[in-house]
């Protein structure tokens, strides 16, 4: 793994310590890549993540969502509640696809983690998106879902600083 994809790593791991968040890595969980149990505050890495770069960095985007989630709606509730994030194409099919047997209210929070996924910049994925910063990474991703351009610099601009403060 790069520098900067471990820097990441720790950043998301550290950030789910100091929210009381528990994080094990778990290498005989094969059914997924990783889990985030809002009752007991509890975020599994599984052993497709934990054996690859690309998938360890996103499976930590997507499930730090969930704990962004879950801290929306309180810490030690159960509950887990929608951040407000934009949601992408991309996204709104894999739930579509995978998550129809669950309810509307978990399939809304699977899109907004998903979309996280295709929108935060990954640096151990072998095409970067770009070095412009999320503001500008944003506003590409918007456009390429069909959003016409102006309206996604202009939404870019509202979500990036959102998003990065999730991310502190």
């Amino acid at each position: 793994m790069s520098a900067e994809g471990l820097n990441m790593a720790e950043s998301y791991i550290r950030s789910c310590w100091d929210k009381g968040v528990e994080v094990v890595l778990d290498p005989s969980l094969s059914s997924a890549f990783g889990t985030y149990e809002p009752a007991g505050n509890v975020l599994t890495l599984g052993g497709p993540a934990l054996e690859d770069p690309v998938q360890l960095i996103e499976t930590l985007e997507h499930e730090f969502i969930h704990v962004l989630q879950d801290e929306m709606a309180g810490f030690g509730n159960a509950e887990m509640a929608p951040l407000g994030l934009p949601s992408t194409s991309g996204a709104i099919q894999v739930v579509a696809n995978g998550y129809g047997h669950t309810s509307a209210e978990v399939q809304q929070l699977e899109v907004e983690a998903h979309s996280a996924e295709q929108l935060l910049q990954n640096p151990e994925t072998v095409l970067a998106r770009s070095s412009f910063g999320l503001e500008q990474d944003l506003a590409v991703a918007y456009t390429a879902n069909g959003m016409p351009p102006l309206e996604a610099s202009l939404q870019a601009s509202l979500d990036a600083p959102l998003i990065d403060s999730f991310l502190v």
